[in-house]
């Protein structure tokens, strides 16, 4: 299995056609993909150094041989995968960032259409399907 759902941060979860089971912090992961930090959850979390030290342990589990792929808008996100083997893959809404939109338009129902820039490179076009600039940020840490 290469494919997972994270559904929270402390108890991640992957899920495949028969049975969901629970992961701590065990499992090696190829890629990992952080999307963002933020002070949720706290009746869970102690405070968001605690959330960040939870983002980190998960990275952490990332095979060598693989990538994190984070926001690169996260505030100090170096911090979250410092020290770690695999490879650091950004993405954001700036070109300071490995994967950036340029080029950014919405249609009627405000679904964006852009073009996927690498190091100031034309990766490809993208049309989506769903409202809102969020998610041409998700769509880059898809790409």
């Amino acid at each position: 299995m290469t494919h997972f759902v994270i559904s929270c941060l402390k108890n991640f979860h992957f899920f495949n056609a028969r049975q969901s089971f629970a992961i701590r912090f065990s499992a090696s992961i190829k890629y990992s993909i952080i999307l963002n930090i933020e002070a949720e959850h706290i009746d869970f979390f102690k405070d968001i150094h605690d959330i960040r030290n939870s983002f980190h342990l998960f990275a952490k589990n990332t095979k060598e041989n693989g990538a994190i792929i984070i926001n690169g808008e996260i505030e100090n996100y170096q911090e979250i995968v410092e020290g770690l083997a695999p490879q650091v893959i950004t993405y954001g809404m700036s070109d300071a960032c490995d994967f950036y939109p340029a080029d950014i338009t919405f249609n009627e129902k405000a679904c964006a259409n852009f073009t996927a820039m690498y190091h100031g490179e034309k990766v490809m076009d993208v049309a989506l399907n769903v409202p809102g600039l969020h998610n041409v940020s998700n769509a880059l840490a898809a790409i």
